[in-house]
């Protein structure tokens, strides 16, 4: 975005409050503790262990986001919470008895896919001399002719209608590659809690009691072509994170030098 001051906002607000954090963290694995991101097995194991910790803070996010309020002459500093309430007691909830969400598409094109097409002879009125050959003849032309309508032109007309809204090429993600077989994941997570459970943390990575902590507290990530910026990254949140990480990649390479 380049005019959308909201969306700007909300995406400094989104790094500094949590995404610099994890980005800043993820760098001192990668420099410190073995990751390796091209690695796609590496970014397996950093979904396994941490997906859900990041879920988790992207959700404190929004629930503190949408408890904000919006200053404005519409608004009154309302919240996003606060004008869904008083949106939904004046305007009533919006609920979809059929299971199906459409409430995020384009109502033309709900009408243009799944509307229903003009019965024969609706714009004409009721004992106008129609018979019933003269309808079933127009029933069949209508048949035959959406019978020759291809079912891969809706979702080419769809593609049209939304062209406008993507103006990039895809991005490229990294490959992930989950390293076990389903039998094979089952025990890992199995080894992986008793290794947890039992507080077992490896050496030679600076964590292990006696060892000369490796963990660095003030993180980095780039910032510009050159030039970095520095991250606070509290010891006692995120070095027990690293201990999770190590834990994990031991665990993946004992199992595959047993394969």
């Amino acid at each position: 975005s380049t005019h959308n001051t909201r969306i700007e906002r909300l995406w400094v607000e989104v790094g500094t409050q949590f995404a610099r954090q994890w980005r800043a963290f993820f760098i001192q694995l990668e420099d410190t503790y073995l990751l390796d991101r091209k690695n796609p097995h590496h970014l397996w194991l950093i979904q396994a262990v941490f997906l859900r910790p990041l879920q988790n803070d992207c959700q404190a996010f929004q629930m503190n986001w949408n408890h904000k309020g919006i200053s404005g002459v519409l608004t009154h500093g309302q919240s996003p919470v606060d004008m869904r309430f008083l949106g939904g007691i004046a305007q009533g909830v919006y609920v979809d008895h059929d299971g199906n969400d459409y409430q995020d598409i384009d109502p033309q094109l709900l009408e243009l896919h799944l509307g229903v097409d003009q019965p024969a002879g609706a714009d004409k009125s009721f004992g106008s001399g129609d018979s019933d050959s003269d309808s079933a003849s127009e029933t069949d032309s209508n048949s035959s002719a959406g019978s020759d309508t291809s079912s891969l032109e809706i979702p080419l007309n769809m593609q049209g209608n939304f062209a406008d809204n993507f103006l990039h090429h895809p991005v490229r993600t990294p490959r992930v590659l989950n390293p076990f077989t389903p039998a094979g994941e089952a025990k890992f997570f199995q080894q992986l809690n008793n290794v947890r459970n039992a507080g077992v943390i490896p050496e030679g990575y600076g964590c292990a009691p006696g060892e000369d902590s490796q963990f660095n507290i003030l993180g980095h990530i780039p910032f510009g072509r050159s030039r970095f910026m520095d991250i606070p990254l509290p010891q006692q949140i995120w070095e027990p994170r690293v201990v999770e990480w190590i834990q994990a990649l031991e665990g993946y390479m004992y199992m595959k030098e047993g394969q």
